[in-house]
């Protein structure tokens, strides 16, 4: 799946800006490749970062999203993203 994140999105939070302001969209995208469970059976999901020029960081199996709340949050290279939209693949 290709997954659309914002990687501004907690420092906007941070500054108090509102959730509904045209700002909170999709600025990078990431690529689903896989699923991993932690002890509490909660799901993480691998993604590779296709917009990196550092092949080791971007195929890596340590990035990973989780469920956070009431989001999807994920962190790659001390970027945080949250997930802004979901593109399913098309067989």
């Amino acid at each position: 799946m290709l997954i659309g994140v914002d990687k501004r999105f907690d420092k906007r939070i941070s500054q108090n800006k509102r959730y509904n302001e045209p700002a909170y969209t999709t600025d990078h995208f990431v690529v689903i490749v896989g699923r991993k469970y932690e002890s509490n059976r909660v799901p993480k999901y691998i993604f590779y970062d296709v917009g990196t020029a550092h092949e080791n960081k971007g195929a890596s199996d340590e990035n990973t999203l989780w469920v956070e709340g009431n989001f999807l949050k994920g962190k790659f290279d001390n970027s945080k993203y949250v997930v802004t939209e979901v593109r399913r693949n098309v067989r």
